[in-house]
């Protein structure tokens, strides 16, 4: 795929309506759903490549994921919030991510290591509980500090913005958005915060240059969205399952 794309897709949990700022009358599931798999997807030939995977015990409870390839092992705090994600790469490289909350349960901090080099995530919130700046710290100083600042429409974000870049999500659906179902996790490692609903016209601002990408889903019954697919004829999009 497409690098520009790609970070598209990983922007996917960004979206907003700045077009109207009705309510959304999303209704609520009637059962709780399981996100247990992301995949890439091209709707014209079918062909799907995974993305993500999601492993529950009997209990509900996610015991692992794997991502890129790389299987992560979970641990939970006495809160039962996730707490870490150990996993090691090909290159026999571990990796932990350790989560940090406050005293009300938002997660306020995720730090990445290896053991030799360290990146480290600050979320802020604004007065209505949601993430309003994500800041990251690199152990290693010649990189430099990245910085993205959100606003939001109810349950949605309305503009994402860092550096020259800004993201305006100007229509949504009135569907749920399956990485919602996986909060923590998306902030991880898709790096941002994930709205209610699912964003079907984004325009991104790179100075004078706009960008306009349109999508499509389809949803279960429950009301999640099972398959995106953009109406740019470029034949990607993205599936998502569900354990119920």
């Amino acid at each position: 795929m497409k690098n520009n794309f790609l970070k598209g897709l990983l922007l996917f949990i960004i979206a907003t309506s700045l077009i109207s700022c009705k309510k959304s009358e999303t209704v609520e599931p009637k059962q709780t759903q399981q996100l247990v798999k992301v995949s890439n997807w091209n709707p014209s030939t079918g062909v799907e490549s995974t993305s993500m995977e999601f492993i529950y015990d009997a209990k509900g409870t996610l015991t692992s994921l794997v991502y890129g390839g790389t299987t992560f092992t979970t641990s939970y705090n006495s809160a039962n919030k996730l707490a870490s994600l150990t996993g090691t790469y090909k290159q026999n490289v571990t990796v932990t991510y350790t989560l940090e909350y406050n005293s009300t349960g938002q997660l306020i901090k995720v730090t990445n290591s290896d053991g030799t080099n360290s990146n480290t995530k600050i979320i802020t919130y604004n007065s209505s509980g949601k993430i309003s700046k994500i800041g990251i710290t690199y152990s290693n100083t010649a990189v430099t500090p990245y910085n993205a600042d959100y606003t939001w429409i109810g349950d949605n974000l309305a503009t994402a913005s860092s550096g020259t870049y800004t993201s305006t999500y100007t229509a949504y659906d009135d569907k749920l958005n399956p990485f919602s179902l996986a909060e923590g996790v998306a902030i991880i490692f898709y790096g941002n915060p994930a709205s209610k609903n699912n964003a079907t016209e984004i325009k991104t601002l790179n100075g004078a240059i706009i960008n306009v990408q349109k999508r499509s889903y389809e949803y279960n019954t429950v009301g999640y969205a099972t398959s995106m697919k953009l109406l740019d004829g470029s034949n990607e999009g993205m599936r998502f399952y569900f354990n119920k």
